[in-house]
């Protein structure tokens, strides 16, 4: 998936592009769903880190200007909240790992 900003985005791969969508759609909610078991206490982060440490970090890096901007523009501030409460948490335990990265 590649766009330009927000707008072009959403003309690739808005609500009106759900096979478009699709990959981005079922990775976002299986990281929102990691999220809600780790901060639970459901599962144990460090097992999280492991399984989907490295892909889950860059699906944050490269769709957190999406999920930003359509918390603003829909005034829906929860929206993937639980992804990005389990990416903070990540950073927390390998964050100078992290920081070495392009982290932007």
């Amino acid at each position: 998936m590649t766009w330009t900003d927000y707008d072009d985005f959403q003309s690739k791969y808005g609500e009106d592009s759900m096979d478009e969508r699709m990959p981005y759609t079922a990775m976002a909610m299986f990281y929102e769903e990691m999220g809600v078991l780790v901060e639970q206490g459901l599962i144990d982060i460090n097992l999280v880190i492991q399984l989907i440490g490295g892909s889950f970090r860059q699906f944050w890096i490269k769709f957190k200007p999406i999920i930003y901007e359509t918390r603003e523009r829909r005034n829906y501030p929860q929206y993937f909240d639980k992804m990005e409460y389990l990416y903070n948490e990540m950073y927390k335990i390998r964050g100078e790992e992290w920081t070495k990265r392009q982290d932007n």
